[in-house]
């Protein structure tokens, strides 16, 4: 029934056809799946809810809504799959039989392109993968394919590939990725400060000192940071060096073999146990930090934040699994070194937790057991193997404990979920 008209705001309304006034949340992602409120009237017996861009051809049909009452909606807004570098603003409109409600301001949703920073060390920025080694599960041995390969970004020794996780993460979101992380990096040298080893700058700075920051950063206007860090911060591969050197030198001279329960040796002692308790200090500062350079950005967008642990490649059956991979250690030895992957990803879980606890900002992907299955020593392994040094020759390549692609594939699998469950925001939060 048409009757009188009547203004409200900045349309106007004829009888009872339905009308939109107000959208609670009224941004989200392109990838969709935003849980928003419509409220206005006439909503009774609506059989379509779209997202109206200016060109009407575009338009997006939610699939799934409720009409909660005659004044509300409830929508999961659907994915728009039509440009994902920009924003793109919309109307919701709502159809009944009544006739489609009009457009203004009061309707309006807007799909944010997603913005994504990778910061950290080389698991981030997929060190190794462009080397081309291949394993063959009848020798147990790899096979590298390309001994001097051309890396990905400005920084040539920082050894970004196209394979990380990080780029599947953000296609996934269909998202734009400004990668930073640099192999070798640590909090203090290539996150808070520069990397003059690898020749680059921090990838973040120093946000309570005004120092050091990177205007690439700041240029990408981040919704999402995602971190993998810590295991440069302990000396790690220095760390399972010094085993496999008291290994080799117990086998040939008798020495007294250390990275075992009781006896850690020098060098677990000096890089491991002393350095770790440093790493939830670092994670702490770190997400402060990009929280409150969220914040006072121009944009003021405060994003966030996805940490990721550490896998632990070495296989579980220390004893009946032995390979090229492992043979250079004892199997004690590398029982130990596996309970000193799972100190790490606990120090790093229980900082980063108790932070996400309060900040739904922040959020946790556990990797320690991702690669289960496909370890080494198992036919398909999913990090580069130690014996490329030993056995294949290359002794200073820095592939080895680094993931294969499909490695990095098993790890975006499992941060991605995580990314777009912080994404997509809901009227309650």
């Amino acid at each position: 029934a048409y009757t009188s008209g009547v203004n409200t705001g900045d349309v106007f309304v004829f009888g009872d056809v339905p009308n939109v006034t107000k959208v609670t949340v009224n941004e989200g992602p392109v990838t969709g799946g935003s849980k928003i409120v419509l409220t206005g009237q006439h909503f009774t017996g609506a059989t379509v809810v779209s997202f109206a861009p200016y060109d009407p051809i575009s338009t997006l049909n939610a699939k799934t809504f409720s009409v909660d009452s005659d004044t509300q909606i409830s929508v999961t807004v659907p994915g728009y799959l039509f440009n994902s570098v920009t924003d793109a603003i919309v109307d919701v409109r709502v159809k009944t039989p009544e006739g489609t409600s009009p457009t203004g301001y009061a309707d309006r949703f807007t799909y944010r392109a997603v913005h994504v920073v990778q910061i950290g060390d080389s698991i981030a920025s997929g060190e190794g993968i462009n080397y081309g080694f291949t394993y063959s599960k009848d020798t147990g041995y790899w096979t590298i394919g390309n001994e001097t390969p051309t890396w990905d970004g400005n920084y040539q020794d920082c050894h970004q590939s196209s394979g990380a996780a990080a780029n599947t993460i953000t296609a996934n979101v269909r998202g734009v990725l400004t990668q930073l992380a640099c192999t070798g990096g640590t909090y203090d040298q290539g996150i808070y400060g520069d990397q003059p080893t690898k020749g680059a700058p921090a990838q973040f700075g120093d946000w309570a000192g005004k120092a050091r920051l990177n205007p690439v950063y700041d240029a990408a206007e981040p919704d999402v940071v995602m971190i993998s860090m810590g295991a440069d911060d302990i000396n790690f591969s220095d760390v399972v060096a010094a085993c496999v050197t008291n290994y080799l030198g117990h086998i040939a001279f008798g020495t007294k073999l250390v990275c075992v329960p009781g006896a850690p040796g020098p060098v677990t002692k000096k890089e491991y146990f002393l350095n770790l308790p440093a790493v939830a200090t670092h994670f702490t500062a770190l997400i402060q930090a990009i929280e409150a350079r969220g914040e006072a950005s121009p944009s003021h967008i405060v994003p966030k934040i996805v940490v990721q642990d550490y896998f632990d490649p070495f296989p579980s059956d220390v004893v009946n699994k032995r390979c090229a991979d492992v043979s250079i250690l004892d199997p004690t030895q590398v029982a130990y070194i596996s309970t000193l992957v799972q100190g790490l990803d606990n120090k790093i879980s229980g900082a980063v937790k108790a932070i996400a606890r309060s900040d739904k900002n922040v959020g946790y992907v556990e990797l320690h057991d991702a690669f289960v299955g496909h370890q080494w020593c198992d036919d398909d392994p999913e990090a580069y193997g130690i014996s490329i040094r030993t056995y294949d020759g290359y002794w200073t390549n820095q592939a080895p404990f680094h993931p294969t692609p499909e490695g990095q594939q098993t790890i975006a699998a499992a941060v991605a979920p995580e990314v777009e469950s912080l994404l997509v925001p809901s009227p309650s939060k």
